[in-house]
């Protein structure tokens, strides 16, 4: 007899869909017309670990989001173009966040990062126009190409690393403001 290793479910309560893999649960997209998306530690038993990439892709009614505790990836281009996202909060179990996860969110204005982050992707916030500033964590290692967005005047407020500006790495060290 053959294993099951992928289930695809929706949860008709949230409007979050989900693909149960390998004992986790994977949030794989949600309703058209959400514009709040409250995320549950655990669907059906399974821990919910990951964020597909696309999984929100261009869902512009999107305003705000509550991510679990037991969240740690973000895939690529999760949130790309929700262009009414205002805000979000990244819990710290988070390790990985995927290229141009939140890039064209045109009203992203306010992002906390999870502490232990070490590494922010290319693109992460590319197109991000209102987005002016960003708290990064202390164990940051490595901005990716244009994570900033294009925007020079996103201040960063702590951390060590790399700051790419139009395709330019420049290495700084910077501090809490």
């Amino acid at each position: 007899m053959k294993e099951i290793n992928s289930i695809q479910c929706s949860d008709s309560s949230s409007g979050i869909l989900y693909s149960v893999e390998n004992g986790v649960a994977v949030i794989t997209g949600c309703d058209e017309d959400l514009s709040t998306l409250v995320i549950a530690d655990s669907y059906k038993g399974f821990p919910v670990k990951k964020i597909a990439p696309f999984a929100f892709c261009k869902r512009d009614k999107i305003i705000s989001v509550k991510l679990p505790r037991s969240l740690v990836e973000i895939g690529e281009k999760a949130f790309y173009r929700c262009s009414s996202l205002k805000s979000i909060s990244i819990p710290d179990t988070v390790t990985l966040i995927g290229k141009r996860a939140f890039g064209f969110c045109a009203s992203l204005s306010a992002i906390t990062l999870p502490r232990k982050l070490s590494k922010i992707s290319n693109y992460t916030f590319i197109g991000c126009k209102s987005l002016k500033s960003i708290d990064l964590p202390s164990s940051l290692t490595s901005i990716g190409n244009y994570s900033d967005g294009y925007h020079k005047n996103i201040s960063l407020q702590s951390g060590t690393g790399y700051y790419c500006v139009n395709g330019t790495y420049t290495p700084i060290k910077w501090s809490k403001g």
